[in-house]
């Protein structure tokens, strides 16, 4: 089902893709309808939900505000296929992809389409968002995860605008900065001139579209909390724990940086033996991923050529170097 809109076009273009969230999806759509800034239309997309979402995105259709309502005929298998649909019926200058599980303060698009007006440089501008649960109880912010990323904590707790070539670059190699797009608002003519979302990966083709957006435009931070950043046990940021494919993925994204930014030496050195830690620790814990990694490896080191050209050799002198640090731990030196 199509809505179509002859309006001048809004500030705003909000993309709610769902699948199977009906119990998340009314609290995502009222914090979207009830935002302080109200220049902004709404696309509703559906991936062939199993639940009862259709029938309740099918109750916001006559609202002012949808100016779009799409369901699939086949689940299209990719989180980043929706954001590309959505994108290709988005007429804003900004585009907000609202994850379905997702919900937002009333003056999230208020916030952040100021910075984004007064700073024509930035491509891309997110802000803190605080972790709930599935019954909406808070567990935590994404100071958690940014606490180890550039010049620590201290750095998230002020606003910023980070020049996409220079310092953005160095926080992108550490991981990907923006663990939840729905804290993000991207400029829609720089999303469409990278090519939109790169929706070949199952779970890095968020970090990939962000490291492209960067490589052209500025990032700006906001410390405030105003997105809410759902954890359940239906999210793809779930099943992606120790997936091989994730880890194969993120190793072409570093791959990526490495080709489009400048990275100083001693930072590349400290994340290529975080890098390769991380996969042997895993590998210890998890036979599962350990037997993958193994069968998949010629994949990671192909995907991984720009960023670690001597993988193998790489991987071995990690190896030497953690095995070293465990008998000195515990025999001591």
């Amino acid at each position: 089902m199509l809505q179509t809109s002859t309006a001048s076009p809004p500030m705003v273009s909000v993309i709610v893709p769902n699948y199977n969230h009906e119990r998340f999806l009314r609290q995502r759509l009222d914090s979207i309808l009830g935002q302080s800034f109200q220049d902004f239309e709404l696309i509703l997309l559906d991936d062939l939900s199993s639940d009862g979402s259709q029938a309740l995105l099918e109750s916001y259709a006559n609202h002012p505000k949808v100016a779009q309502l799409c369901f699939n005929e086949r689940n299209g298998g990719s989180p980043y296929r929706q954001w590309n649909k959505g994108l290709g019926l988005a007429r804003g200058r900004y585009v907000w992809i609202a994850e379905s599980d997702d919900y937002a303060a009333p003056d999230f698009l208020e916030q952040l389409v100021a910075v984004m007006e007064q700073s024509p440089g930035v491509g891309i501008a997110f802000c803190k968002s605080l972790k709930v649960d599935e019954t909406g109880r808070e567990i935590g912010s994404t100071d958690d995860w940014l606490a180890d990323v550039g010049r620590g904590l201290a750095q998230w707790q002020t606003d910023f605008i980070a020049g996409g070539r220079e310092e953005a670059g160095r926080l992108l190699i550490q991981k990907c900065i923006i663990p939840n797009v729905s804290s993000a608002l991207i400029r829609r003519e720089t999303l469409l001139a990278v090519g939109g979302a790169h929706a070949a990966m199952r779970y890095c083709g968020d970090y990939l579209t962000y490291v492209r957006l960067l490589e052209r435009s500025d990032l700006a931070y906001l410390a405030r909390p105003l997105n809410y950043f759902r954890f359940s046990s239906q999210s793809v940021r779930t099943k992606m724990v120790h997936s091989w494919l994730h880890e194969r993925e993120k190793s072409e994204v570093l791959s990526e940086i490495v080709k489009g930014f400048e990275i100083p030496k001693p930072e590349l050195e400290c994340v290529r033996f975080a890098y390769f830690s991380q996969l042997l620790r895993i590998s210890r814990y998890d036979r599962a991923f350990f037997w993958n990694f193994v069968r998949h490896l010629p994949q990671f080191q192909s995907a991984a050529r720009n960023f670690c050209p001597s993988y193998y050799r790489s991987l071995l002198v990690t190896l030497g170097r953690m095995l070293r640090g465990s008998i000195v731990s515990r025999f001591g030196p």
